[in-house]
């Protein structure tokens, strides 16, 4: 430690270009950066391949357009030239069309799907009289304008055959909520035309995805929709760039309120240009912490740098510390800077044993704001210790307050308002409401949710009584498979398996079809011919018919992939997707030697409650127990090391009772706040037990606490201004906790530190 001070003391410019040349490279850098933003990221493990199978859902995948009018064929209308657009673009996939080619395939692919529930339906139709009937609308069609559109329809299923198959189509609509036409789902009242595509970019690149904002604004800029429409779309292309957008514009926020109160307690507190070295420091560490972290991890979200302003106001407390410890003192910097280097290493210890704590957490993203917290409480220390007292010596006495005195309490006063904080804290954390929902990760525009809105109440909202059924297999086959055994066990037939039949499955329709035919063909036949004669149509026409209904069929051709594909990969495995209604037949299936997974959002919502309250246990326990283990370590005294928790305890207690009297919901990050908390109550509660320890030593001056305490106060408060959901969260919790900490540090624990 002396060489490396001696020497920057000898080359102090040296030392001032290097770290300026150290800030601009960390800077250029941190603009380099690509940001990774995903849920899964944000996810507990036992929750996330829950929350991985929900966004792999054929659904989930997709761009939703919608066009709303009050006239249901202006919406019409407008959803058509709209698909058109975007398709001219290219930023969809269009889906194919459902018009005679689609409806042709559909019966040809028939035989290879006819159940043993289509054998008796189709009893029905070969009755003489249904016959005759159906004959009697088909020459009505084949005379009509769209005739010529029916006609090769009408010569191959003049029975009407197609209806069964439609069936099988229709199950995939769980709750019958939705009309179709010309390839939309239509609302029941008509007046919103949604259209489901594939979009033509990755929707979680950010570029990508501003791009197609851009290029669907200008489609109502050019005219393409009616004048009374309104137009917007959904997805993860609209998540990316609104959550983007508004972290983008928090940090511009962030950094901009943090710097005026930063200011403003420079004014207050410090008042020298020296000292500006302290407020230099977020500069000098949130780069290279970021850059530090994107090497360890790859890429860095964009919610890990906004935490940075929060580590900052944390770091700087070193520098603090260093600072007033030298004001008016007349010994060598060198000095002084030694009898302070316990306290800071001490500090910097459990500080970073407090974030440590979050590397034991399932959850990637709070790996990476470990990372990023320990690499920049480590660029801190070093810059408190080795740079910076070379540039504050000699300094003045710093500023007296008139107002500033702390009172004093009693032992026992102190100890009675400890015990009514900590009774308030565990009844606020008992009633506790955490929010397990996954949107309330996401922060949106009011735009965006008025969109929503209207989606839900068109589509969604009547969908919420469905669920989504996983069935694995070794691969597509297999999957298959095991999805027709999961239909039987559960003893109800499954969407995906009557259109995705197994290969085996459709040698066994294919061979029913046959033997249907085989008995009922001929006479069949004969009536189709009679009743063709009857109404004048030519008997040979129905050749097409006649073949279908043959001992020999075409190869199975039929793909409904377009519209629905039921295969996902996931670790390495293959999934069916069911879409099915949300009930206990499925939530609590259990096959052996099949694995089925069942998801909800309302299953993901009580799974992420419960798994946000494993891991807050998980990261509470892991961050007292190492934190506590180096107090120990250090001072090797239970009642010390007990009583530096005292701030830790009014902290959290303050902390859960606000939350609790003012209805606070949490979300996920309230977990990233808890070691960030406890370092904070540590940091005071060391600072309070060295100046109890150190006597009338001049280097822990009561207002250095206040200044770091305000320092970290203004580092985490403005992000309780941020917009988004997670920042937020992160904010209020800090202007809460902070204060909690501070005021047990200065009002609660030196009563209670004095001895008998």
């Amino acid at each position: 430690m002396s060489k490396w001070f001696h020497w920057i003391k000898t080359y102090r410019a040296a030392a001032m270009a290097g770290v300026g040349i150290l800030a601009a490279l960390c800077l250029w850098g941190l603009f380099r950066l690509k940001f990774a933003e995903s849920v899964s990221v944000m996810i507990p493990s036992g929750v996330r391949e829950r929350v991985e199978l929900f966004q792999s859902s054929p659904l989930n995948a997709k761009t939703f357009v919608v066009v709303t009018d009050k006239d249901p064929a202006s919406a019409l209308a407008g959803a058509r030239r709209l698909r058109e657009y975007l398709a001219e673009e290219k930023v969809i996939i269009l889906p194919p069309a459902q018009g005679a080619r689609f409806a042709l395939s559909m019966v040809k692919a028939f035989p290879y799907r006819f159940t043993e529930r289509d054998a008796q339906e189709a009893l029905k139709f070969i009755v003489p009289q249904v016959i005759a009937a159906q004959m009697k609308d088909n020459f009505q069609n084949l005379m009509s304008f769209q005739g010529s559109f029916l006609k090769e329809m009408i010569l191959l299923d003049p029975l009407g055959l197609a209806k069964l198959m439609g069936e099988k189509l229709k199950t995939f609509d769980v709750t019958s909520s939705m009309n179709y036409a010309d390839g939309f789902l239509i609302s029941k009242d008509g007046t919103a035309a949604i259209g489901v595509y594939e979009a033509a970019f990755d929707p979680g690149n950010l570029s990508a995805s501003s791009r197609f904002k851009e290029v669907f604004n200008q489609a109502r800029t050019k005219g393409i929709l009616p004048a009374s429409s309104r137009a917007f779309y959904l997805g993860a292309a609209r998540y990316t760039e609104e959550n983007s957008s508004i972290i983008r514009h928090d940090l511009k926020l962030i950094t901009l309120l943090a710097l005026l109160g930063l200011a403003a307690l420079f004014a207050v507190f410090f008042r020298r240009k020296r000292a500006l070295w302290i407020f230099a420091l977020p500069f000098l560490v949130l780069a290279p912490s970021a850059l530090v972290t994107y090497a360890v991890f790859g890429g860095i979200s964009g919610i890990t740098l906004g935490f940075g302003s929060v580590v900052a106001g944390l770091a700087v407390d070193y520098s603090i510390y260093m600072y007033f410890a030298l004001c008016g003192t007349t010994k060598p910097v060198l000095k002084t800077a030694r009898k302070l280097w316990p306290h800071l290493l001490y500090s910097y210890a459990t500080s970073v044993a407090c974030f440590a704590a979050l590397l034991f957490s399932s959850i990637s993203l709070f790996k990476q704001i470990a990372v990023f917290s320990i690499a920049g409480l480590t660029f801190a220390l070093l810059l408190a210790v080795f740079v910076f007292p070379v540039f504050w010596k000699h300094l003045p006495p710093a500023p007296a307050f008139g107002f500033w005195k702390v009172p004093k309490l009693s032992k026992t006063a102190a100890a009675v308002i400890l015990c009514l904080l900590l009774w308030g804290g565990m009844a606020g954390a008992l009633k506790l409401q955490i929010n397990g929902d996954l949107t309330s990760l996401n922060s949106v525009s009011k735009t965006f949710e008025e969109d929503k809105r209207v989606f839900d109440n068109a589509f969604f909202r009547q969908n919420t009584g469905a669920g989504l059924l996983f069935v694995f297999g070794d691969n597509e086959e297999n999957a298959l498979e095991n999805n027709e055994e999961v239909g039987r066990r559960a003893g109800v037939p499954l969407a995906v398996s009557q259109v995705y039949p197994s290969q085996k499955t459709k040698e066994e329709n294919l061979a029913r079809w046959r033997k249907f035919w085989a008995k009922n063909g001929e006479k069949t036949r004969t009536l189709v011919r009679e009743n063709a004669l009857f109404w004048g149509l030519k008997p040979s026409a129905f050749k097409p018919f006649e073949y279908l209904t043959s001992l020999v069929q075409d190869p199975d051709v039929f793909d409904f992939t377009a519209f629905y594909n039921p295969f996902t990969q996931i670790g390495g495995r293959c999934a069916v997707v069911n879409m099915v209604p949300d009930s206990p037949v499925f939530s609590r299936l259990q096959i052996p030697g099949i694995k089925t997974v069942f998801v909800s959002a309302e299953a993901i919502r009580k799974d992420l409650a419960s798994g946000m309250a494993a891991e807050a246990v998980k990261i509470l326990f892991a961050t007292l127990l190492l934190s506590g283990g180096l107090i120990f370590w250090f001072f090797k005294n239970k009642r010390d090391t007990l009583l530096t928790f005292v701030p830790v305890a009014g902290a959290f207690s303050f902390t859960f009772l606000v939350f609790w009297l003012a209805g606070v919901k949490v979300n996920l990050f309230i977990l990233a706040f808890l070691p960030l908390l406890t370092g904070l109550g540590v940091d005071y509660g060391l600072f309070e037990l060295i100046k109890h320890r150190a006597g009338k030593s001049t280097l822990y001056p009561q207002t250095a606490l206040a200044a770091a305490a305000l320092s970290t106060f203004i580092g985490f408060g403005v992000l309780a201004l941020a917009q988004h959901a997670v920042l937020f969260i992160i904010g209020l919790s800090a202007c809460v906790g902070i204060a909690g900490a501070a005021l047990s540090a200065l009002f609660l624990l030196p009563p209670l530190l004095e001895d008998e």
